[in-house]
């Protein structure tokens, strides 16, 4: 077993104690750590956001220790040396320690994505159903900027025709009087003239 083929393990997933991995998973080989879809999302999102550039590229001392002793035992199988049960069952438990890691990173990294998804179609429909409110809000401002529109067009139209109503019953009163005036001043001369011969009529006989 080469270092490339471990190097790829995550090193800020949890940890898996020794005990409990030898205790619950060594009857299967493809035993999986099942994550609920109940658990709370906080510790997965502060399992994220507590990574640092050095964790991402570092590595934890687990997977270290691990390496290490894989290359001590491919050492030893190259030599053909006797290899100790108890380095054996180091080996093994180690190994199926950082196999059931790898398990739990691919269970979080998917409840993860599920919360992402979840949240992400809430927050869309939260957005459409709001555009959708002003959509309608907006129609309905649009019709009654319309109506308003109309009652001002209205409100013009009567006011013109009133003032043109009124403008021509002005100018018919205007018309009357300007007749009236010229029609008082046509016979004022003539009452002048009927009392100016009276006058003179009078004097005459008086005279004789």
């Amino acid at each position: 077993m080469s270092q490339r083929n471990l190097a790829a393990t995550d090193p800020a997933d949890a940890k898996v104690s020794s005990d409990s991995s030898s205790g619950d998973q060594s009857n299967s080989g493809n035993t999986s750590v099942p994550v609920s879809s109940t658990s709370s999302p906080g510790s997965v999102n502060n399992l994220a956001l507590n990574l640092s550039s050095n964790d991402l590229e570092g590595m934890d001392s687990d997977v270290e220790k691990l390496l290490e002793l894989l290359n001590v035992t491919e050492m030893k199988l190259d030599l053909k040396e006797s290899i100790p049960s108890s380095e054996l069952q180091l080996l093994l438990q180690l190994v199926r320690q950082t196999v059931l890691r790898i398990n739990l990173n691919k269970n979080l990294a998917k409840y993860q994505l599920r919360n992402n998804i979840e949240e992400y179609a809430t927050e869309r429909q939260l957005l459409m159903k709001n555009l959708a409110n002003v959509e309608k809000n907006l129609r309905i401002l649009q019709n009654e900027n319309e109506i308003i529109n109309m009652k001002n067009l209205k409100l013009i139209k009567s006011l013109k025709t009133i003032k043109h109503d009124k403008v021509k019953t002005l100018k018919a009163e205007n018309a009357l009087l300007r007749k009236q005036i010229q029609d008082h001043s046509g016979r004022s001369p003539t009452i002048l003239d009927a009392l100016g011969r009276v006058a003179s009529h009078v004097l005459q006989e008086e005279g004789e």
